[in-house]
């Protein structure tokens, strides 16, 4: 009796020891083990690969009515660096609901996992949804669900993130104050999508004389300002009310002090730009005392590989109320 006892446990044991000591880390990874830094609990796949971020907080800017969302700090093997970043613009009405994240529209999101990744990336199986489903700004909390496909800069590597849990990730409330630079777009690309934004930057890029040129970057939600999603118009502020045809930014027509306005569009990759083959922008009103400008533009676009891909912008506006010059903080 005594022998088979001891028999029965030595097995226990040993199957224990086979099958405890060789469990899988993404069964560790699981809802009741998630211990995140920060309070709430963020669980998600990036391709096959559970991802758990321990820290992650979501920034709401009243002013701008847009909602960001950062997680970092994973525990996982596959990357040490990994991180989220990106938002979206809210339904001021009905906050509570899906957003598309499409390609080349304001929406968007980046994931870093062995490569950054960007949903708003020109190709048409890029994007997802963000679903937004608690939005407490009293207790500061969010909750969602993030799905989306995002393509590397070169856009030949791509990753499919898939949220399993984004719970009571905790809320800051920004008021900074807010510009109220805004420009809308439909841009035709490997999609047809609608792209408006808020994130509009204006500042005096060069000055020949007493002649000043006007540099506008027109950016997705995903801020890059090294290689990112923007549209750049480079505007001499000698034109005033009328229709001017828009070149390339190339030389000769870049040089500080020439009068031609230029425009690029680029999707993440500054080394491969697209350039202005055609278009006009029309400036309805400038006012350089009160840095005041609001214009309309229909662009077409071509890169500069054998590809020879096009984008064509059109029904564009460009509304500023504020630039910055020489010297001023940004």
């Amino acid at each position: 009796m005594i022998k088979h006892i001891a028999f029965t446990l030595f097995i226990g044991s040993l199957l224990l020891t086979i099958f405890g000591c060789h469990r899988n880390e993404n069964d560790i990874l699981s809802e009741e083990n998630i211990i995140d830094i920060d309070s709430g609990k963020f669980l998600a796949l990036v391709d096959n690969s559970k991802w758990h971020p321990v820290k992650h907080t979501a920034t709401y800017l009243p002013q701008h009515n847009q909602l960001y969302i950062l997680a970092s700090d994973d525990n996982s093997r596959a990357s040490s660096n990994a991180s989220l970043s990106g938002g979206i613009d809210l339904d001021p009405v009905n906050p509570l609901k899906k957003y598309l994240l499409e390609t080349n529209s304001d929406n968007a999101f980046k994931i870093n996992y062995n490569g950054a990744f960007f949903s708003d990336n020109n190709m048409a199986d890029a994007g997802g949804t963000f679903t937004l489903t608690k939005f407490d700004t009293v207790n500061k909390k969010i909750s969602g669900i993030l799905q989306f496909t995002g393509y590397d800069r070169y856009r030949k590597a791509k990753v499919k993130f898939t949220s399993t849990i984004i719970d009571d990730i905790p809320l800051k409330i920004d008021t900074s104050n807010y510009t109220v630079n805004n420009a809308s777009c439909t841009v035709q690309a490997a999609t047809t999508s609608y792209w408006e934004t808020k994130n509009v930057y204006a500042s005096i890029d060069c000055m020949s004389g007493k002649e000043e040129t006007l540099y506008i970057r027109i950016s997705s939600m995903v801020k890059m300002y090294v290689s990112g999603k923007d549209l750049l118009f480079i505007i001499p502020l000698k034109n005033t009310i009328g229709k001017y045809q828009i070149y390339p930014g190339l030389p000769p027509y870049i040089y500080c002090g020439d009068n031609r306005m230029t425009s690029d569009f680029c999707s993440y990759n500054y080394q491969n730009k697209y350039y202005a083959t055609s278009g006009e922008l029309n400036i309805i009103n400038v006012d350089t005392a009160l840095r005041k400008l609001n214009a309309t533009f229909n662009v077409q676009y071509r890169d500069t590989t054998s590809k020879g891909e096009t984008v064509q912008i059109s029904n564009g506006t460009i509304n500023l109320n504020t630039w910055i010059r020489f010297g001023e903080p940004r």
